[in-house]
């Protein structure tokens, strides 16, 4: 026996089992940790809806053409009809509307004496916007529908919005036979 050694007693051991046992509990989680499986992962997604306008014109006008008919001392119809529907989808920030215009483009003018009109009468539907009246076309754009939201104003060939319009011939006195010319009708939404 050593100096300053204590005789072994037969608890001691049992003691030593224990504190052995004891240390090895303690680093056992730390290592389980490292074994753990991972069983949700995250992803971050980025979402967004785009601002967008798609407008249809399908077709044209019919030919809008004053005639004399056969009975002497009339003047003719003055006032000449043809309609469209136009359909649109619209996706508009919230709280905006859009308005969608018209003005007439090309080399000729009117006849002498004649005026083009335009109204837009919308289908009714939530968001399809509110006719702004008949106008007369020139090439300054003017309104013809307003205060339209987001919508999709749906593809049958009468979904929409009817745009009639209206050729004016004036009084017999101002025609002048041969006049004619053709203008482009543009529509844009502002």
């Amino acid at each position: 026996m050593k100096k300053n050694e204590l005789p072994a007693k037969p608890g001691n051991k049992g003691l030593k089992i224990i504190a052995g046992f004891s240390l090895a509990l303690a680093f056992l989680p730390g290592m389980w940790a490292g074994v753990r499986e991972e069983k949700t992962a995250v992803q971050r997604v980025s979402m967004g809806v785009s601002e967008a306008c798609v407008l249809n014109a399908e077709g044209n006008p019919g030919r809008l053409n004053v005639n004399i008919e056969r009975l002497a001392g009339i003047q003719g119809p003055s006032d000449l009809m043809s309609e469209v529907y136009i359909q649109y989808s619209i996706i508009a920030a919230r709280q905006q509307s859009r308005t969608l215009t018209a003005r007439m483009e090309g080399p000729g003018s009117l006849p002498s004496g004649c005026s083009l009109t335009l109204e837009a009468l919308p289908s009714g539907k939530k968001n399809e916007g509110i006719g702004a009246g008949r106008i007369v076309l020139s090439a300054i754009p003017q309104a013809i529908l307003k205060d339209i939201g987001s919508c999709a104003t749906g593809t049958a060939p009468t979904d929409g919005a009817r745009l009639v319009f209206q050729f004016t011939g004036g009084e017999a006195a101002r025609r002048a036979a041969g006049e004619g010319s053709r203008a482009t009708v543009v529509l844009e939404f502002m």
